[in-house]
């Protein structure tokens, strides 16, 4: 009855039994099947007993041990809670980004085995524009003016949208960002007797990417 267990984890199983006349150690999976032999390196009355066969260095194992001596034979099966692998804080190898998740890999300290997991984007809120404010929209004949004020010094241009109330479509402008405090845009060759809805917004170029902030509030003009 005296099996002794002196580690079981992710790295090795090591432990001892007594010794009599005819001593086997087999390790399973499962108390009725997938039984490896371990030899028994003899000490005095015990013999040492290893393993570092993958197969059983996680979850629950056992053990059966059969001893003889000489008169009695006598079969022992100890269940064994392998420890599982004890990771380090982990290394980022590939950063997050706004539009891609990051990897970090973990290292346990025992047997050098690796696990990665994914680190979430980067927040694109914080790197959208703010609101755009329209200042003025004027429209003489078929041409409408509009003025809007500037958005901070990283903003890279602005969206205009153009809404034919009648037909429900709406093109698409773009506009550079410019020194000016405030942007002026001249949109020509409107068509007569329709009435427009104009909204502005800004956007930044991130890894590649337009990234777009909130449309301003609508406008109304009519030709």
């Amino acid at each position: 009855s005296d099996i002794k267990v002196y580690s079981a984890n992710c790295q090795s199983i090591l432990g001892s039994v007594p010794l009599s006349n005819y001593t086997t150690v087999y390790i399973s999976t499962a108390p009725d099947s997938g039984y490896m032999y371990l030899g028994l390196n003899e000490s005095s009355w015990y013999g040492y007993y290893s393993t570092t066969d993958e197969r059983f260095l996680k979850g629950t194992v056992y053990l059966t041990v059969t001893c003889d001596d000489g008169t009695n034979t006598k079969k022992i099966v100890k269940e064994v809670k392998v420890e599982d692998h004890t990771f380090d804080s982990g290394t980022v190898t590939t950063p997050a980004k706004y539009f891609s998740e990051g990897k970090k890999t973990f290292t346990c300290t025992r047997c050098g085995a690796t696990k990665t997991t994914s680190i979430p984007k980067l927040d694109i809120a914080k790197v959208k524009p703010a609101k755009v404010k329209i200042t003025s929209a004027k429209v003489n004949g078929r041409t409408l003016t509009l003025k809007w004020k500037k958005i901070g010094n990283k903003t890279k241009g602005y969206q205009i949208g153009l809404k034919d109330k009648k037909s429900n479509m709406t093109k698409y402008i773009n506009v550079k960002q410019g020194k000016k405090s405030t942007i002026k845009k001249t949109i020509k060759k409107l068509e007569r007797g329709r009435k427009y809805a104009i909204k502005v917004r800004a956007y930044n170029i991130v890894e590649g990417h337009k990234v777009y902030g909130p449309w301003s509030k609508a406008k109304s003009g009519k030709v």
